[in-house]
């Protein structure tokens, strides 16, 4: 039997209302989620699949089980793989020494190789830290992923960190001042988040045609300067009164490298990678503005070229946020 007219649309009247009261009532549970649990609030809202995932264990009776909050909570790939390596490293240290030192020698000569490939020396500090995500990554010799971690330990103030520009890389034909302080105008252009070129010879050039081949050290600063203000008009007055854009960035900074689990100076300012994360374009004023701290950290957790998923904070959080969410659903201390 054919439905009515008027039928159709109660039938119509009845979807949409049902669609508002779901709305309705994801937006209540959401909203009872910023203000009970703000720590994870927005890490859930701002991935897609966990905040479906929530949304329907808030209307389960009883809420999920362990094993449902497990299975969605933890990447559960990353951690386990993590979880393999580390404890058998733990393994080895304590029970088979000689096999232990075999594989941090392999893994040191791994990096060495790659540091060499590349053409240049890292600090000590760095250098273990590579060693360290090949041991506890479980990289093998030629893994990709050694060649990317090797090359992130760039310094635009030095040919590659540790060491400073040799006289002999600097152009022949560079005269006067530009000849004897290319590697401070590279630090001036690190300080102001200025992009210049890495390869010395172009540098060179750059300076040159900036500034004068005579140019001083303060020209350059004046000239990094202007160009700093193009580039963060927000940072007028601080560049002004004697501050610099480095250390303007510096406790955002602290706060992306403690997400990924970087050290700060690993942050380079001058690539786009980083200035990009930190600064939004109004299309309409066609000015550049500071970002809310709020959703660079989103950024930096859901963007894959960050490379939060991977990281050890994120394995922690991770660990962290399923132990909040049996509080959430009443499981454990915190609920709502």
């Amino acid at each position: 039997m054919a439905l009515t007219a008027a039928q159709k649309k109660a039938a119509a009247d009845a979807k949409v209302k049902a669609q508002a009261d779901a709305k309705a009532a994801d937006e209540a549970i959401l909203t009872s989620l910023k203000i009970n649990h703000p720590q994870w609030a927005q890490w859930i809202i701002s991935n897609p699949e966990l905040k479906a995932t929530v949304l329907k264990w808030a209307k389960l009776p009883g809420g999920p089980t362990q094993e449902m909050i497990d299975a969605a909570t933890y990447p559960t790939k990353l951690v386990q793989e993590y979880n393999n390596f580390q404890q058998r490293l733990d393994k080895l240290q304590a029970l088979a020494p000689g096999q232990y030192k075999y594989e941090v020698g392999k893994a040191n000569e791994w990096a060495d190789a790659e540091i060499a490939r590349q053409g240049f020396q890292v600090s000590p500090e760095n250098h273990q830290k590579i060693v360290d995500a090949i041991l506890t990554n479980g990289w093998g010799q030629g893994n990709q992923n050694i060649a990317t971690t090797v090359a992130s330990y760039f310094d635009i103030g030095t040919r590659r960190l540790g060491i400073e520009l040799a006289p002999n890389e600097v152009s022949a034909k560079t005269s006067g001042t530009v000849s004897v302080a290319l590697a401070d105008f590279s630090k001036i252009a690190s300080d102001y988040a200025i992009p210049v070129p890495t390869n010395p010879n172009q540098l060179n050039d750059f300076v040159k045609q900036a500034i004068g081949p005579n140019g001083s050290e303060q020209a350059f600063t004046d000239y990094a300067k202007t160009q700093a203000i193009q580039l963060y008009p927000w940072m007028k007055g601080s560049i002004e009164a004697g501050g610099t854009v480095k250390g303007y960035f510096a406790p955002v900074g602290t706060q992306i490298a403690n997400t990924l689990g970087i050290n700060p100076a690993d942050i380079n300012w001058q690539d786009p990678k980083w200035s990009g994360l930190v600064t939004s374009y109004d299309p309409v004023s066609k000015i550049a503005a500071p970002r809310n701290i709020n959703d660079i950290l989103a950024t930096v957790k859901t963007d894959p070229k960050y490379g939060y998923d991977t990281s050890l904070p994120a394995i922690n959080n991770a660990y962290d946020l399923a132990a909040s969410i049996k509080g959430i659903f009443g499981q454990g201390s915190g609920k709502m």
